[in-house]
């Protein structure tokens, strides 16, 4: 505290207090950290250019709330993709962006469960966090891995209680130029009791229990009170080099060797074996989803995907929300949306399946009006039955929408064949392919 400051110390202290308990999860900031050095010197940087009031006025905190409801994994080829990005804390607070802990572990758990879900793969980016939460989630993970195949994918940073959660997997890999490692548990103890005497200012410290209010600010940090911390950092440290042990399957004497809290570029904790391979994002994933589901012996067209293509298949592979399916396909009607919903089909999905339930409400009708020795007419689905954002198409020659309809079988069959029969990935390469053959093939499904 400066002398001439003109608000007591008392004063701002409860006001701030005061305003905290307003701040979603703050309490997630206050405890130990397992955190690479820089990061956690940038968090102490922003903690002192942080101004609460001006936060509180914002919409920060219904952000971290909206941005924590929209966390998810996402499914690829069976593999289920769950980012852990930024300081890793049991909870998300309002002030800081990052990986809740615990709704980690509720997507691993969910993979873990999910039949369609058959390798697990964390992509991490992550300087580490807290202490509290990293010790259950990696628990988590390593119990997943007796389940179904687990991986981790280190992309630039992964650091600390980041590198404990990537240990417990199978198997880690990790681009060129990331960061790997800072094994290692330590904790800053200030002695401000020289600053507190030159500002006139005594600390009195009432305690029951001798260890009580030892490191309070304005008070000597004895020995006695530097070895009581050190125990800890000891018995937290032991945690780490348990699980790294574990994980990588190597000797706990090799792991103290080389957890001196450095960081190493990818191809040095190759050699270290912190890692097993250095390559990129679509190399590791591809490797990982083939060796999880070893492709077809039948002979196939060979796919090559860039992370553009990952991007398109993860969006159309997220599970549409029912208010998505109510908003495009509003004359479905609420059994379809809920039997959607219940089987977690994506909005892709949910076209085909709504062109599935077209087709049966247009051979229903036609039974119904069908007469003995009469062919019965061709029906022609309402406008107001279509997709919202399909327009009414115009009347077309019937040969020209056989043609169409015979046009996009083709190309589907094809990418089946390519793909050894995974027909959402069959119809998902189909789409890119063919945009336009696929719009008109939908209106000429309409018309029918």
């Amino acid at each position: 505290m400066e002398i001439n400051d003109p608000v007591p110390a008392v004063t701002r202290t409860f006001e701030f207090n005061t305003q905290k308990q307003f701040v979603p999860y703050f309490d997630c900031w206050v405890g130990q950290w397992a955190i690479h050095e820089p990061s956690a010197r940038a968090l102490q940087e922003m903690f002192s250019r942080f101004d609460l009031v001006a936060h509180l006025q914002s919409d920060s905190v219904s952000d971290a709330i909206a941005e924590a409801d929209n966390y998810q994994m996402t499914i690829i080829d069976g593999i289920a993709i769950i980012n852990i990005c930024g300081p890793m804390m049991k909870q998300v607070p309002s002030m800081g962006s990052g990986t809740s802990t615990l709704l980690a572990r509720r997507l691993v758990n969910q993979a873990v469960a999910d039949s369609k879900v058959k390798g697990i793969m964390l992509k991490i980016e992550s300087p580490g966090g807290t202490v509290a939460g990293t010790k259950e989630l990696a628990d988590c993970v390593r119990s997943a891995g007796s389940k179904k195949p687990t991986k981790a994918y280190i992309n630039d940073l992964g650091a600390s209680a980041a590198y404990w959660l990537a240990s417990q997997c199978q198997s880690i890999e990790a681009n060129e130029m990331a960061l790997v490692g800072s094994i290692g548990t330590f904790c800053v103890v200030s002695d401000s009791s020289k600053a507190a005497e030159k500002a006139g200012v005594t600390v009195h410290v009432l305690r029951a229990g001798s260890m009580k209010g030892f490191d309070t600010p304005g008070t000597e940090i004895t020995d006695e009170g530097l070895a009581s911390i050190q125990v800890i950092v000891n018995g937290l440290n032991t945690f780490f080099l348990d699980a790294v042990s574990e994980g990588r399957k190597m000797e706990i004497a090799q792991v103290a060797a080389i957890a001196d809290g450095r960081v190493h570029l990818a191809a040095k904790a190759k050699e270290m074996g912190l890692i097993d391979a250095v390559s990129d994002f679509e190399t590791a994933f591809r490797s990982f989803s083939e060796s999880v589901s070893p492709r077809s012996s039948s002979p196939a067209m060979p796919v090559t995907r860039n992370e553009g293509d990952l991007h398109v298949e993860a969006t159309a592979t997220k599970p549409a929300t029912a208010t998505e399916l109510k908003a495009k396909f509003s004359q479905a009607g609420s059994d379809w949306i809920l039997s959607c919903v219940e089987k977690n089909l994506s909005m892709m999905e949910a076209q085909q399946s709504y062109m599935d339930l077209l087709q049966a409400r247009m051979e229903d009708a036609a039974r119904k009006q069908a007469k003995p020795g009469v062919k019965p007419n061709k029906l022609r689905i309402k406008a107001e039955d279509m997709p919202k954002d399909e327009e009414d198409p115009a009347c077309t020659d019937d040969s020209d929408e056989d043609d169409v309809v015979a046009s996009w079988h083709a190309a589907f069959n094809s990418e089946l064949k390519a793909c050894g029969g995974n027909r959402q990935r069959a119809l998902m390469n189909a789409n890119r392919k063919n945009p336009g053959l696929r719009e008109r093939f939908v209106k000429a499904s309409q018309r029918r």
